[in-house]
């Protein structure tokens, strides 16, 4: 049986995860492993729906079975999260790693990932930064004027998969890792429009502002995630109190540096809300995402002392399968322990996730999802 390897969000699933998981199936692969984080994504935002939903909805259109990116590993820098996810495919013993990409020139993003390494690139991309331009353009910028890349090849290299995409090649680089397999992305990645691709970002707001045309763009299995994208809250409140924590404990925080928790902690003081102080804080070396990652950090006690305690994943948590071979199979892989919730109460990175789960219900409307300890409640998810 070949294995394949997904690292996803699916916040929510759309058309475009589907298409992935059809292509990765067409390139010859039995079973298909999604890598999914929980109710704490990359960017610092808590999910738009439950970790069990979403791996319903996978399951339901076309994966074998959804393992957990621990919210710990997920929720850091995109070298960190894909670290963390090549970590856990390669515990699986997938042959692959699928992944999209806004260019699948596979020798390109080789070639600018390794790059990334060299002293030449660095001093090119300090630069840039000096200069206030955006890390993500400097980052594209740098690589086209070392590499010798047409403005093309450069600005796909400066998107978001792509930018992700070079870090999953650098994870790779790892003895025993899978190869890996490029899927050309179809729509934009923050894109406003409904299209037949529409972004997850789109839908999420659609869902807010009640355009039903949105629910059409999802999958047909798909669906019954519609309801759900808006029977949600913001808790805005809660991060600017994490914020305002004073900039000795948000120097605790990973990504700080160059004196940032400064800067935040002075926006947070004199802001009317988390949202006008990580606006105010923003700036073209820090991200909004960076800083939105700073908030989560801050609220939910993410200190860089815990993730250097614990800088792989330790485990491999099913969230569900759909395959009962391919579960067999991955049992057989496995060169983690494959553990419940049951068995992981003692767990510190497992404890953090219960937390996350905890603070991720206050996000809900629905009073079935506002409940805590829903990680040792919430069943197996089978399609």
């Amino acid at each position: 049986m070949k294995l394949a390897a997904i690292i996803c969000e699916y916040n929510p699933f759309h058309r475009g995860h589907a298409l992935q998981l059809a292509e990765t199936r067409k390139s010859g692969y039995d079973g298909i492993v999604c890598i999914m984080d929980g109710h704490l994504t990359q960017r610092g935002r808590f999910a738009a729906l439950s970790k069990w939903d979403r791996a319903k909805a996978a399951l339901l259109c076309g994966a074998d079975a959804v393992v957990e990116l621990p919210a710990l590993l997920a929720c850091r820098s995109a070298d960190a999260f894909a670290r963390a996810g090549v970590a856990i495919a390669r515990a699986l013993g997938a042959e692959a790693l699928s992944f999209g990409c806004e260019t699948d020139d596979l020798s390109l993003l080789r070639r600018a990932a390794a790059f990334q390494e060299d002293a030449v690139f660095r001093a090119h991309l300090e630069a840039r930064l000096a200069r206030g331009v955006s890390f993500p353009r400097a980052r594209g910028a740098a690589l086209a004027a070392c590499l010798k890349l047409s403005p093309e090849q450069a600005e796909a290299l400066s998107r978001p998969n792509a930018i992700l995409a070079m870090e999953y090649l650098r994870a790779l680089a790892a003895p025993g890792s899978p190869a890996p397999l490029v899927v050309l992305r179809r729509g934009e990645y923050h894109s406003p429009e409904l299209g037949p691709y529409a972004s997850a970002s789109a839908l999420r707001a659609a869902a807010l502002r009640g355009d039903q045309a949105g629910e059409s763009a999802l999958p047909d299995k798909a669906r019954f995630q519609w309801p759900l994208l808006s029977a949600r809250r913001e808790i805005d409140d809660l991060f600017l109190w994490a914020l305002r924590s004073g900039p000795d404990f948000l120097a605790t925080l990973p990504e700080i540096s160059e004196g940032l928790e400064n800067r935040v902690s002075a926006a947070a003081r004199a802001a009317a809300s988390a949202e006008e102080a990580l606006e105010q804080a923003k700036c073209r070396r820090y991200t909004r995402a960076r800083l939105d990652r700073l908030a989560a950090h801050a609220l939910t006690g993410l200190t860089a002392e815990l993730t250097r305690a614990h800088p792989a994943p330790e485990y491999l948590r099913l969230l569900g399968a759909g395959n009962s071979q391919v579960l067999r199979e991955i049992a057989r892989r496995a060169t983690l322990p494959m553990l419940d919730a049951a068995r992981l109460r003692e767990n510190a990175v497992f404890r953090f996730e219960c937390h996350v789960t905890d603070l991720w219900a206050l996000t809900r409307t629905l009073p079935r999802e506002r409940q805590a300890g829903q990680e040792f409640t919430r069943p197996f998810v089978r399609p």
